[in-house]
């Protein structure tokens, strides 16, 4: 899809999220099932929802969307290349297969 983001994927510690959650320059993405993000438990989670600030991006939605549609949506949501952008799902596959859409 469309070329932008970060050139690596390192899963975060907890620390590293949270300092994530609190800069400015960061955008979380959850790519789970628009469901979990809205909060239905799909996979057995204490909590439904998900963490403050983020946007959702569902793997589904990547998938449908062409490359101009896809650069619209980041512009939409207000990412850019200068952002530093933490991908979260169920899996770090799931952080993989979001880093193959861009």
């Amino acid at each position: 899809m469309a070329t932008c983001c970060a050139p690596r994927i390192n899963p975060p510690s907890t620390d590293e999220l949270a300092e994530q959650l609190v800069n400015p320059a960061a955008v979380v993405v959850d790519v789970r099932p628009m469901a979990a993000y809205n909060g239905w438990r799909l996979q057995g989670e204490k909590r439904g929802g998900h963490l403050p600030g983020a946007v959702a991006c569902p793997l589904g939605w990547t998938a449908a969307m062409a490359t101009d549609e896809f650069a619209a949506f980041l512009s939409a949501k207000g990412i850019t290349p200068a952002n530093t952008v933490v991908l979260y799902g169920y899996t770090a596959g799931d952080a993989e297969a979001a880093r193959g859409a861009d």
